[in-house]
């Protein structure tokens, strides 16, 4: 039997839940405060609603799910909408993404000696929010490692796709050097001129960070690019978090042009982020920094790309495993 607790904040989140659900979520998120911080620094027109699932064998959650709730009618109201009633929330056209915002961008997480017994629990959330008059579509995206999630799949035939998205790099050799030379000729060789283009052609420098706002510093326009970059979302939940954080940069005498940030998880896993890269940046490089960082870390086993639009093809080239996904999705009439 399966039973679930219903938060609509990550921070009413009882304390004694939040070491197991960083084991829980190790290969998804560096630590949940990473989750708090993201809701925290949310738009103002999304909401969340998490779902903590426990088994009849143990007090602690067995799984978790996440949902964005984003309400259309809470942006900004037009001239003539002020001379109008505005509608509730529960009147509003909502869309609700099952997401956690991690690494797999998959909306629930199970311990896999429990998955079986969750597809009911699952369907029946799912089915609740659909059944709300201001829900309009609803997605969720969950691995195909769950194969108690079939009869989930299968209710909803004609709204599901089948995806294939990046899983870990796992570190097989001792050294970024070593990790280099077992990569193709081609993609080795591209690899090396791309480092050459970089330090020699564009002299630009490698950085390492423990706070986000040194990375400006001495630089002619730092001031500037700090008072830009420093209130993006993606960039807010790092600064106004209290994890451990360190940030790889490329950059010039001028600016930064390349910002990731690096984070050890939970056990061997570490984490990174790209926060900001501009146009002078090739796509090989970006990942280089992280992998170098990584490899200078012979306690750490596993690599996860956080928020990750990358192009799939050319991760899985660098040694990323993937991961085979199922997403449901459903939209429902206007006049439903």
């Amino acid at each position: 039997m399966i039973i679930t607790q219903k938060f609509n904040s990550a921070f009413d989140i009882d304390s004694e839940f939040i070491p197991v659900l960083d084991e829980l979520l190790s290969s998804c998120v560096p630590k949940f405060e990473l989750i708090q911080s993201y809701e925290k620094n949310a738009p103002e027109n999304i909401h969340f609603a998490y779902y903590l699932f426990f088994g009849n064998k143990t007090n602690a959650p067995i799984g978790f799910a996440q949902l964005h709730i984003e309400n259309k009618l809470e942006s900004k109201p037009s001239f003539l909408n002020r001379f109008f009633k505005k509608k509730s929330v529960e009147e509003s056209d909502s869309t609700i993404e099952w997401k956690i915002p991690g690494s797999l961008g998959e909306g629930i997480i199970f311990d896999p000696m429990y998955i079986k017994h969750a597809t009911e629990k699952t369907e029946s959330i799912f089915n609740e929010y659909l059944a709300r008059k201001d829900v309009k579509i609803q997605n969720i995206v969950f691995s195909e490692a769950y194969l108690g999630f079939n009869k989930f799949r299968e209710s909803m035939p004609n709204s599901t796709n089948h995806l294939i998205s990046v899983g870990h790099f796992r570190k097989k050799v001792n050294s970024y050097q070593s990790y280099l030379e077992s990569l193709g000729s081609d993609q080795h060789q591209s690899i090396k001129n791309e480092w050459k283009s970089i330090q020699k052609i564009l002299q630009y420098q490698m950085g390492e960070f423990p706070n986000f706002k040194e990375i400006f510093q001495y630089k002619s326009e730092g001031r500037i690019q700090y008072k830009e970059l420093k209130d993006l979302f993606p960039i807010k939940k790092y600064i106004n978090s209290t994890i451990e954080t360190t940030y790889l940069t490329l950059e010039s005498k001028e600016r930064v042009h390349l910002i990731i940030a690096f984070t050890n998880g939970v056990g061997h896993n570490a984490f990174y982020e790209v926060l900001y890269i501009d146009d002078t940046i090739p796509e090989n490089i970006i990942h280089q920094l992280a992998f170098i960082k990584f490899f200078e870390m012979p306690d750490l086993d596993k690599l996860h790309i956080l928020l990750n639009t990358f192009n799939y093809n050319h991760l899985i080239s660098l040694g990323f495993t993937d991961v085979k996904q199922t997403k449901v999705s459903i939209t429902k009439k206007i006049n439903a």
